[in-house]
């Protein structure tokens, strides 16, 4: 199911890449612009605040973070995501979101929509399959390949984009009504951290697992 699920994204996705769509869609230089490495490192006192959530392998998580943040702040300056051609993005993919019927794709919920490249829409995808317990972030880009060629290099800037915007947002105090986030947002940088390290052949984030309980 979830590989029918991610070729059709891809579908959706090609659908409209390199189409003329409306002027008052968000941009890549608008919504990027908030989330940034430099940013992450400010606001989470150099990682400690992040580190905290790993309980006592915190030490391990703040050396950890400490070693891939040059490669995380290089990839972040790249300007990879805002080349063309751009297409379509809903903004927020995830299982609640969408709908799959008698070969159908059905997306829901659109307040992020806006313009860019597919592959920032599908890493945050699927991040969100494997945190829900379904196949790895790994393999749901290898499916979507089958129908879309990724850009590694975007890929790339993806993976980071979205490990830090989790990582400047899963430590912060809980948010009224909404009592489950910030346990599903430390899982979710928990998965990224174990796939950038995958995917970057960085040391193995052993003690992302704490996040992910």
């Amino acid at each position: 199911m979830t590989r029918r699920i991610t070729h059709a994204l891809a579908v959706f996705h090609r659908s409209t890449l390199g189409a003329a769509l409306p002027e008052w869609l968000a941009r890549p230089h608008q919504f990027l612009a908030g989330d940034t490495w430099q940013r992450v490192v400010d606001t989470s006192e150099g990682f400690r605040r992040i580190a905290t959530m790993a309980g006592e392998s915190a030490p391990q998580a703040l050396s950890w973070l400490q070693f891939a943040s040059p490669t995380i702040h290089a990839l972040l300056q790249q300007q990879t995501l805002t080349l063309e051609p751009h297409a379509l993005l809903h903004g927020d993919l995830r299982s609640d979101n969408l709908r799959y019927g008698k070969g159908k794709l059905y997306l829901f919920d659109w307040p992020a929509i806006s313009v860019g490249r597919p592959e920032w829409d599908t890493v945050a995808f699927a991040q969100s399959v494997a945190v829900e317990g379904g196949p790895s972030p790994d393999q749901v880009m290898a499916w979507y390949a089958e129908k879309f060629p990724v850009d590694a290099a975007v890929l790339d800037y993806s993976i980071a984009y979205w490990l830090a915007f989790f990582a400047r947002r899963a430590w912060q105090p809980e948010v009224h009504g909404l009592p489950r986030l910030r346990r599903f947002q430390r899982q979710q940088l928990g998965t990224l951290v174990q796939w950038a390290a995958r995917h970057w052949s960085l040391p193995e984030p052993t003690w992302a697992g704490e996040l992910l309980r």
